[in-house]
């Protein structure tokens, strides 16, 4: 893939591979006012080509690949309509969502370390960095449960911090994010269901099979951080 053009990104070398994209360096093939030298990355996922007998069979389970696909696109609506401009969130230029020769893609400002490889490569942070940080990761947890949004998986590699100073920490991948209240605006009922998420950091509810509470999820976060 690297050196593929994608409407107007030219994809790099590739970074790394998740649970529901893999991850190209990317650059801008016309970059236009503060997006000029500014680094980016891009989550990239295959759209399945079904036939069309399958496509109208609205009972069929869909296929991985189409979760997939479909987790990045609910991604792109939460950064859009919710997430934008919002402190702890990364950057999406114009034009950073989109679909081209087959692929569905999402651009994001590209950022540092995971806090996952900080522990590894350094051990456990000091109890002030970690208290600091863990702050940080709060107050964006909480302005996204302002607009009706749980994070649902909290866990250290899913917190990044910048590039240079490495002092500021940033939320990523919202792939399996949901929003806690319907469309009339009541809170969704508390059920038991399938569990989403990473069990080593899940809430006790979530183990439970109930809605996530990521208060617990952030505490086995920063827990394991010092």
């Amino acid at each position: 893939m690297e050196g593929t053009t994608l409407k107007t990104w030219r994809l790099g070398k590739k970074l790394g591979s998740g649970a529901c994209s893999d991850v190209y360096a990317v650059e801008s093939v016309n970059p236009l006012g503060s997006d000029a030298g500014r680094d980016f990355v891009m989550k990239l996922s295959p759209l399945p080509q079904l036939p069309a007998a399958k496509l109208k069979n609205k009972k069929r389970k869909k296929t991985p690949a189409e979760r997939n696909a479909d987790a990045l696109y609910a991604e792109h609506l939460l950064y859009k309509n919710h997430l934008r401009d919002q402190p702890g969130i990364p950057y999406v230029p114009m034009g950073g969502y989109g679909e081209d020769k087959g692929y569905r893609y999402l651009v994001i400002e590209r950022l540092g370390r995971t806090l996952e490889t900080v522990l590894i490569k350094q051990g456990p942070v000091p109890s002030a960095t970690a208290a600091r940080l863990g702050l940080e990761i709060l107050e964006t947890l909480q302005q996204m449960h302002v607009k009706n949004i749980l994070y649902v998986d909290v866990k250290p590699e899913n917190f990044m911090l910048d590039t240079h100073r490495e002092n500021k920490v940033y939320c990523v991948d919202f792939g399996i994010s949901d929003r806690y209240v319907t469309a009339t605006g009541k809170h969704k009922d508390y059920k038991e269901g399938t569990v989403v998420g990473t069990p080593t950091f899940l809430s006790l509810s979530c183990h439970n099979g109930l809605l996530a509470a990521e208060m617990t999820s952030s505490h086995c976060c920063m827990y394991s951080s010092t």
